[in-house]
């Protein structure tokens, strides 16, 4: 990276000598990137950043031909937690109460790395892969690295068709310090390492799917659990696979238009970034309300192909973005009752912030609040019947009281009623939302929660009633 700068570098550590050779590689993520006031030197970033660890090297950038410093550097520490720390606790900060600006401070690109885009995820350098040995559950897979910090999340991976565990699983923190810490301190037999983000697995997967679409078959992923430092960039030109179905001939119940459940905080844009990393789409249309602008938390995405939507159906459910928060991504056949398209490049209302969801807008007291079931792995064990009078509150609301007792999957009412349904990985969860909430009111909205009927059979459909 230093050639970008066209610099060269202040010895605050004899950087590159033959004297002190360091792999600025090892351990991964253990170097910084500084913009800071161009009158600092390395002596002086050395000892602002040697509070927070093992200082290895210091590097600042000089323009190559005056000599003046660029008010750029690159400091090396001896551990991944010393670098991430230093980040916590520096970046916004001033060096001295006369600087007139603040260092901005972040993790530095690996010298081996090919892209800029390995840090953009937010889930970078939170994630942890790890192995799972025999015998251990979530709570002990749980207790096991709590010790190094606040965890978010807890992911042993399992096979969707059998149930059985795969070996492998995922540790969500809420900090990269506290990540590090359990890669460097964690038992090694769970042979822990930072897990390549989220939306780079996507490209990359993307990528391979194109380049081996006659070995792979559908659903199949290749597994990568270290942090490639590599990035492919998706271009339209790449061909997505048919997945077996020719654009004239559809099956009637599979499109190129998706159904998307998000979350009402995102806006058309963030939502159109997302999907747009499949190549193809043409439309992303975020459904709103007309009267308020705030979103729904619905949207109807449509591409080019039918390979390209089932695609981004497969690898975009269950997704969480933003995290705490899984999408739900479903074919939306046209002749389905949908959301009205609107072109990407045309006017959208401002999105307003949903109000706190803290439960005190229910009439009856409820459990605290829980996350959705996985849309993914968990199939639907109950319905429930939905009716709202004189009309349903907003989604966002209904999400967060249902979720409360657990097992959620989706609540949804149908366009322009004010009657749906919600959806439940367990009977136990369902039925005590039901004896709850039958008779409620969510902002002066009187509800009836009723156990649904099962879903007719395209051949129970078709059969005419007794008479």
């Amino acid at each position: 990276m230093a050639s970008a700068f066209n610099g060269r570098m202040e010895n605050g550590g004899k950087f590159g000598s033959s004297e002190h050779k360091i792999d600025h590689d090892k351990p991964p993520f253990s170097r910084v990137f500084v913009v800071c006031g161009k009158q600092y030197s390395g002596d002086d970033l050395r000892k602002t950043f040697e509070a927070y660890g093992i200082v290895e090297d210091v590097w600042v950038v000089k323009d190559k031909n005056t000599k003046e410093n660029r008010g750029i550097a690159y400091i090396k520490f001896s551990k991944m937690s010393e670098a991430c720390l230093a980040i916590e606790r520096l970046d916004g900060k001033k060096i001295s109460d006369e600087d007139t600006g603040t260092l901005k401070v972040l993790m530095a690109q690996p010298k081996s790395s090919k892209s800029n885009e390995d840090f953009n995820d937010e889930t970078a350098l939170t994630r942890l892969f790890v192995v799972i040995p025999k015998g251990v559950d979530e709570d002990t897979l749980k207790s096991a690295f709590q010790e190094f910090g606040d965890v978010d999340y807890v992911q042993i991976v399992k096979d969707r068709k059998t149930g059985e565990k795969k070996g492998f699983g995922y540790i969500k923190y809420n900090t990269a310090y506290d990540a590090a810490k359990a890669v460097e301190d964690v038992d090694k037999a769970y042979k822990a390492v930072i897990a390549e983000p989220k939306a780079a697995k996507i490209k990359r997967e993307m990528a391979n799917e194109n380049n081996h679409t006659t070995e792979r078959q559908v659903g199949s992923m290749e597994w990568n659990p270290t942090f490639q430092q590599q990035t492919t960039r998706v271009s339209d030109s790449i061909q997505m696979p048919t997945f077996g179905f020719q654009d004239g001939v559809r099956p009637p119940t599979i499109g190129n238009r998706l159904q998307v459940n998000c979350s009402q905080t995102l806006s058309a844009d963030q939502l159109a970034r997302l999907f747009d990393l499949i190549p193809g789409m043409e439309l992303c249309d975020l459904k709103r309300n007309f009267q308020t602008g705030e979103s729904k938390g619905v949207a109807i995405v449509v591409y080019n192909s039918v390979g390209s939507a089932i695609y981004a159906k497969e690898k975009l459910n269950g997704f969480e973005y933003p995290i705490g928060y899984k999408l739900t991504v479903r074919c939306a056949p046209d002749g389905e009752t949908l959301p009205p398209q609107m072109p990407m490049n045309g006017t959208t209302p401002t999105i307003q912030e949903p109000p706190s969801t803290n439960g005190t807008y229910c009439s009856v007291t409820l459990p605290p609040a829980k996350s959705l079931a996985n849309s993914e792995t968990d199939e639907c064990a109950e319905r429930l019947f939905i009716v709202c009078h004189p009309s349903p509150p907003p989604p966002h609301v209904l999400v967060d009281v249902f979720s409360r007792f657990g097992d959620l999957l989706a609540v949804f009412m149908l366009k322009n009623k004010n009657f749906g349904y919600a959806k439940f990985a367990s009977v136990e969860a369902a039925q005590q939302a039901m004896k709850t909430l039958h008779g409620a009111e969510i902002l002066g909205k009187e509800l009836k929660v009723l156990t649904a009927e099962p879903p007719k059979t395209a051949e129970s459909a078709r059969k005419r009633p007794r008479t």
